[in-house]
């Protein structure tokens, strides 16, 4: 599982995680000085079953993230 996104808000510890059927399985903390767009990555290996679903969120501080062509997200299944 992996999400990558460029953020443009100046952050000391905030957070992002990925979370699997509504429940947090991963987080990662952001922290920058600038506000320029800077990108920053998230990635973990999971089991997955065919009913489960991922979701991307940020924690309660807002990331500043691009959510347009600048960012992507994507799983790769390993039979």
């Amino acid at each position: 599982i992996e999400a990558t996104s460029i953020m443009n808000k100046a952050l000391s510890n905030a957070a992002w995680y990925i979370y699997k059927n509504g429940s947090a399985i991963h987080e990662q903390h952001v922290s920058q000085e600038s506000t320029s767009w800077y990108a920053h990555h998230i990635a973990m290996t999971a089991s997955l079953a065919a009913s489960d679903y991922i979701t991307i969120r940020s924690g309660s501080t807002t990331l500043g993230m691009y959510g347009n062509a600048w960012s992507y997200f994507h799983v790769r299944l390993i039979a």
